[in-house]
């Protein structure tokens, strides 16, 4: 799900979602209009774990593959 459609299904407001996350209102803006380059992994994550992984970090393509949290499997 795109974080422009949850926080309207969710009656969220941005400034009200960015204090959740730790981030200012226009940030979540512009992740809302798809302004790339706004959206580091760390908050990626925090939206993630905020929205109960309604918004997925695979929202944002470009930190997908930085988000693979699985356990390196060395020598296997």
């Amino acid at each position: 799900m795109h974080l422009k459609d949850y926080l309207d299904r969710t009656n969220t407001t941005q400034a009200a979602f960015a204090a959740r996350v730790g981030c200012r209102q226009g940030t979540i803006s512009r992740l809302c209009r798809d302004v790339p380059g706004h959206c580091s992994l760390a908050l990626a994550l925090r939206i993630e774990a905020e929205t109960g992984g309604a918004v997925p970090v695979e929202t944002w393509p470009r930190l997908a593959a930085l988000a693979d949290r699985k356990a390196p499997t060395y020598g296997k």
